[in-house]
């Protein structure tokens, strides 16, 4: 599932990852281009796919963000998101090999 608005101004690109339980939505990218900035584009961005999932009951909506984006952090709380502190993120870079490889 993929949702974008215009490309010159902002995209979103949300996916659906279904479990034997009920699905999550993960959001994975949220940008709005720099000129388009400060018009509610990015709270859209995020409001419609998480009003949705609510719609369709999934179990829980989430996307990650860099730690020193206080942008992102800012809008993400201020949209009602909480900030998961039990969360840890693994990170391979693809041009790396693995251990054993």
């Amino acid at each position: 599932m993929c949702r974008r608005t215009n490309p010159a101004r902002g995209a979103t690109s949300p996916a659906r990852i279904v479990w034997p339980w009920p699905p999550d939505l993960r959001i994975r990218k949220v940008g709005v281009a720099e000129d388009w900035q400060r018009r509610g584009i990015a709270s859209e961005l995020v409001r419609r796919p998480v009003s949705r999932a609510r719609a369709r009951r999934c179990g829980d909506v989430w996307l990650m963000t860099e730690t020193g984006n206080t942008v992102a952090r800012w809008l993400y709380r201020h949209l009602d998101a909480k900030e998961d502190a039990e969360v840890v993120l693994y990170v391979w870079e693809a041009a790396d090999p693995l251990v054993g490889e």
